[in-house]
């Protein structure tokens, strides 16, 4: 009897981030998924967009549609939520490893944001890293192989 392969640990179909902090409401402006630990190499082949909840009007699609404007228009908006039940993320066609994360939030000065992968012999979300500090009102790019948070694309030692 041949058994199924395992996936690598860390490789999953759904992808989120969440805000670790009491929050009367997280405004994501956008949110991007990388397979490289430089943020270069962006993952498209999403199936759906997963969150937490939204307020009326403020849909998780506004986090992935490319767009960061100057009003609240276009923005996810999470419900008032307790430490890490504000989240946002994608699930994509086939199981993916995310190495890096890129995110527009507006939540100032900063909070802490945990990103975690679905787990399916658990059926729970494993959180793989955390920033304490992510800073909003600008971009932020969350790599695994850098402990903070930075406003540059990581540099690696190979480029």
């Amino acid at each position: 009897i041949e058994e199924t392969p395992k996936l690598p640990q860390n490789v999953s179909q759904q992808w989120r981030v969440a805000s670790g902090q009491v929050l009367g409401g997280w405004v994501v402006q956008e949110l991007d998924f990388f397979a490289d630990f430089g943020c270069r190499h962006r993952l498209r082949r999403m199936l759906r967009q997963l969150s937490s909840g939204n307020r009326r009007g403020y849909l998780p699609s506004y986090a992935f549609d490319g767009w960061v404007g100057t009003t609240d228009e276009n923005v996810w908006f999470s419900q008032q939520a307790s430490p890490y039940a504000a989240w946002i993320g994608l699930e994509f066609f086939r199981p993916m490893e995310v190495q890096c994360v890129s995110i527009w939030h507006d939540n100032i000065p900063s909070i802490p944001v945990s990103l975690q992968w679905w787990e399916e012999s658990s059926s729970s979300w494993q959180t793989i890293s955390s920033w304490p500090k992510v800073k909003g009102g600008q971009w932020q790019f969350l790599s695994l192989q850098h402990p903070e948070a930075s406003s540059t694309r990581p540099v690696l030692h190979s480029e």
